[in-house]
């Protein structure tokens, strides 16, 4: 799948290309859903529906025409319907794709012979019929198309045969002549032929046609023998590659045999050459490490197991290696000194998922990095601190454990424990500073929340006895100011006139101000003040537990009477007689 923005070579499967990182998600989606249909046209061929699969490969062209073997099959489906226009102008149009087609070559120069030699066949088969008609259809067929899912189409490749003279009706094959290799170009085929070119005891119509057939054998070498020859004159070596793989593959005669090895092993060079020049520009930055490792994959799929030239594609993959190494340290080491900290962390992180073989390297630049970013917080930190502001030195001190947190590496914990309990110091410090000033302005309510962790506000032994006095102050006194605070609101309470919130409020700090209130004080009333702001905010249970208690412990006090006319108007709902 190659990417739109820089031409890079991925996997189907990727979202993101390798090389410029843009995203791939839609394109992949189209790629495979062309390639979906492309199957499909690949089965119904394989079942003879070439309707279909005609149908299948125009959906495949549609969504994907640069599919160049989606091209070549639908020209070879065109073929065997004779439909030849249409072949001729797919085949055109996979060689607009890739110049270097194999199979668009070779169909578009037996294009112009099929037109003739399929009426021919029709001829030939009602002229002779029997045997000879199906060693006749076997030399100049196009032949049938064997599609591999995996692979791609690979048509079986059939070269026509031109007959001379029309045969005569009246003759019949010799018996003995008998059906020839299936694939009638191979050198098996061309010396059964031979041989049975050799007898003496021959028809005059099946010797022209066995003669034909040699020569089409012959004939058939020769197109694949030029064909490589063009491609290695035009710079195309892996295009000569295949077609001299092609020729041997039948392990035809000599010479075309050792013509069609000096021809692979020229184009394997050439190849070698195509890729140490794309590997020079990868280390120069002129081509991608992803572009010089699929011409290696090209060059080690098409050597054989034997050639003496597999050293070199070796080194040649070693090359790669160590320039798409070089290239992603270099990026690593760009993001380690040009990104803000957290921004050239993440990418350093990805960085080394992405190439485990270099996580030692990485985390070379990652840790300088970092240890630069410990020094600098550190800095900034004591600065903070020189300000009055440990507040703010603490969030920095969070960033920086954030920053280690996304590298996967511990903070330094043991050299940031002194600023750490400076940071402390200082916090405890502008906290003893609030609460004095609390205390000093008799803010009674605000010095006792501000000073309920002792902990946090001194380790001195000293310091920490002198707050805890002041806490003792501080609470005696605020005791005495929410009893006046109630006291002067006593007919509100008997008239059930209180708000909630100042319900809830007498609720919280009934039991503070029962025990530490001064001497002198009713008991008895605050007492009651709790048991009518209990009634106001429905809770009944305890409102009614402390006017027994009043009623048992205080017969003689004088908030009796506005207990009396309290429970004369809300007895009822409590379950209590007046």
């Amino acid at each position: 799948m190659l990417c739109p923005y820089c031409q890079t070579d991925n996997r189907d499967d990727r979202e993101q290309c390798y090389h410029c990182r843009r995203d791939l998600t839609m394109l992949r989606v189209i790629v495979n859903k062309a390639k979906h249909h492309y199957n499909q046209a690949l089965e119904f061929a394989e079942r003879d529906r070439v309707d279909d699969a005609i149908h299948e490969l125009q959906n495949t062209l549609d969504l994907d025409a640069s599919l160049v073997n989606a091209h070549v099959v639908l020209g070879t489906l065109y073929a065997r319907k004779e439909m030849f226009a249409e072949a001729r102008e797919c085949w055109q149009r996979a060689l607009a794709v890739d110049h270097r087609m194999l199979k668009a070559h070779q169909y578009l120069e037996k294009a112009e012979r099929a037109e003739v030699i399929f009426p021919a066949m029709r001829r030939l088969r009602a002229a002779i019929g029997g045997l000879a008609a199906a060693v006749a259809l076997l030399a100049v067929g196009w032949g049938a198309t064997t599609y591999m899912m995996a692979g791609g189409p690979a048509p079986v490749e059939a070269t026509p045969v031109v007959t001379a003279d029309e045969p005569n009706p009246s003759a019949t094959p010799a018996p003995f002549i008998p059906e020839l290799d299936e694939q009638l170009d191979t050198g098996v085929a061309y010396a059964q032929v031979q041989g049975y070119l050799a007898r003496k005891d021959l028809d005059a119509g099946t010797r022209k046609l066995l003669h034909n057939i040699s020569e089409t054998i012959r004939r058939s070498w020769g197109e694949l023998e030029s064909l490589a020859e063009r491609s290695l004159a035009e710079g195309e070596p892996l295009a000569a590659l295949e077609a001299a793989r092609r020729l041997e593959e039948r392990q035809p005669a000599e010479p075309y045999l050792g013509r069609a090895r000096q021809i692979a092993n020229r184009a394997l060079a050439g190849l070698v050459a195509e890729v140490e020049l794309l590997a020079e520009q990868v280390e120069k930055g002129e081509a991608s490490a992803g572009q010089l490792n699929a011409a290696i994959a090209g060059l080690r799929a098409h050597a054989p197991e034997n050639w003496d030239g597999r050293a070199r594609i070796e080194a040649l993959e070693a090359r790669a290696g160590e320039a798409e190494s070089r290239r992603v340290l270099a990026e690593a080491q760009a993001a380690a000194t040009e990104a803000p900290a957290a921004e050239a962390t993440r990418n350093l992180v990805e960085l080394r998922a992405r190439h485990p073989e270099l996580t030692e390297s990485i985390n070379e630049m990652l840790g300088a990095r970092l240890e630069r970013e410990l020094t600098q917080h550190i800095a900034e930190t004591e600065g903070l601190l020189t300000e009055g502001s440990p507040e703010a030195a603490r969030q920095r001190l969070g960033q920086l454990e954030e920053i280690y947190g996304q590298a996967g590496i511990s903070l330094p914990q043991e050299r940031l424990a002194e600023l750490a309990g400076r940071i402390g110091d200082v916090e405890r410090q502008a906290a003893r500073a609030e609460v004095r000033e609390y205390y000093e302005q008799k803010q009674w309510e605000q010095f006792l929340t501000a000073s309920a962790d002792l902990d946090a506000l001194a380790a001195d032994p000293e310091l920490r006895a002198e707050l805890e006095r002041m806490r003792q102050e501080a609470t005696d006194q605020y005791a005495h100011e929410l009893y006046r605070w109630m006291h002067a609101q006593e007919y509100q309470f008997e008239a059930q006139m209180i708000s909630p919130e100042t319900a809830a409020r007498v609720v919280e700090n009934y039991e503070m101000v029962n025990e530490h209130m001064p001497a002198g004080l009713s008991r008895a009333a605050v007492m009651f003040y709790a048991a009518s702001s209990h009634f106001k905010l429905g809770q009944h249970e305890p409102a009614r537990e402390l006017i027994g208690q009043i009623r048992e412990q205080y017969p003689r006090s004088y908030i009796q009477s506005p207990l009396r006319r309290f429970i004369a108007t809300h007895g009822e709902a409590l379950g209590l007689k007046p």
